[in-house]
């Protein structure tokens, strides 16, 4: 029988590059979101450690109340947001295969509503980003390196649609 820790740990480290990293099975629904589901996120990251300290912190900031969905690369967002509309998506500009600027053009095509449910955590130059918010009327901008709980709080703002402060 296959332990499942170790099989999502192997696909971890195999860099499977769409993955389920947690889960809200039997959690009391005051800790969940609207409608007593746990909010999904979809966090686009190409930096595994990125990745695994941002699945981290929501778990343990708030155990059970977030669903995380982490995709390694463009491709994999493009499949993951063909079938399914993510609470929050957290995504990186600079990413092998289909970049983030080409996932906006989607969003903005295909699912504009999500846009203002983004948050964009990039590294990517002033030169790279000028005229960025005229053109991306996404939740926020979050420039790397950034401060792990201003993320954290920000995804439940977004989540929750409170205002930013």
């Amino acid at each position: 029988m296959r332990n499942p820790a170790r099989t999502a740990a192997t696909r971890r480290r195999s860099g499977d590059p769409a993955q389920k990293l947690s889960s809200a099975t039997n959690v009391p629904s005051a800790a969940r979101g609207n409608h007593g589901r746990a909010l999904e996120v979809l966090l686009i990251e190409d930096d595994a450690g990125i990745r695994s300290l941002v699945v981290a912190l929501l778990g343990n900031l708030a155990p059970g109340r977030y669903v995380v969905t982490c995709a390694g690369d463009g491709d994999a967002a493009l499949r993951l947001l063909r079938r399914r509309d993510p609470d929050v998506i957290v995504m990186d500009l600079l990413l092998p295969g289909v970049n983030g600027f080409e996932l906006l053009r989607h969003l903005k095509a295909e699912k504009e509503h999500l846009l203002q449910q983004t948050i964009v955590v990039t590294a990517a130059t002033d030169q790279t980003l000028a005229g960025f918010s005229q053109s991306w009327p996404v939740r926020h901008l979050l420039r790397k390196p950034f401060d792990i709980f201003e993320l954290a709080s920000l995804i439940l703002a977004c989540a929750t649609g409170q205002p930013l402060v």
